[in-house]
């Protein structure tokens, strides 16, 4: 159990076995890389308020809700930890779920990671248009109204585009500063 894949063939990481034109190499420095994973992982902080919020609505019960999550995330993370070993690969939970379940288990963890990114940059956005409205709200302005959230809202989504759109390097910086 402890034999590591070793990868095969002579692909390079910017081709493709068609010949087709990868990923261009050196885009970002290394601190933008360390951004970019930062920024990624930055909704996770939530876990460090959810647990006072859970409480305060939930009452006593919350804490076992939170033991159960918490016995579940070190469980994926063991088993994560274990596919890490013996598969090099950049592909996340769709490799790992591929390699132990089949194409079928790939192809469904393929869609629940796209789902959950869809919805995340979906509340995300929305979070955006909440605390931007509450904001002017307090100064004086109309904030609340459904019209001015969706205004921010698309905003948010045509900015957030640009960025990705014009340069990865531009998105990276972008990030270490928010």
């Amino acid at each position: 159990m402890t034999d590591v894949v070793k990868p095969t063939g002579s692909v390079s990481p910017t081709s493709s076995p068609g010949g087709a034109a990868g990923l261009r190499r050196n885009v970002l420095s290394m601190p933008e890389v360390l951004t970019q994973s930062v920024a990624n992982a930055a909704p996770s902080a939530a876990v460090s308020v959810l647990p006072a919020i859970a409480f305060i609505y939930a009452g006593n019960g919350a804490w076992l809700t939170f033991v159960i999550a918490t016995i579940s995330m070190v469980l994926i993370g063991y088993s994560v930890s274990i596919f890490a070993r013996r598969f090099a690969s950049a592909g996340s939970f769709y490799v790992y779920n591929t390699k132990a379940l089949g194409s079928a288990g790939g192809f469904a963890s393929g869609w629940a990671l796209t789902l959950g990114y869809v919805f995340t940059a979906m509340a995300t956005t929305c979070g955006v248009a909440i605390y931007l409205g509450a904001f002017l709200t307090q100064i004086g302005l109309p904030g609340g109204t459904t019209v001015v959230i969706l205004l921010m809202i698309a905003i948010d989504v045509a900015v957030a585009s640009w960025f990705a759109y014009r340069s990865i390097g531009l998105s990276a910086r972008v990030s270490l500063v928010l």
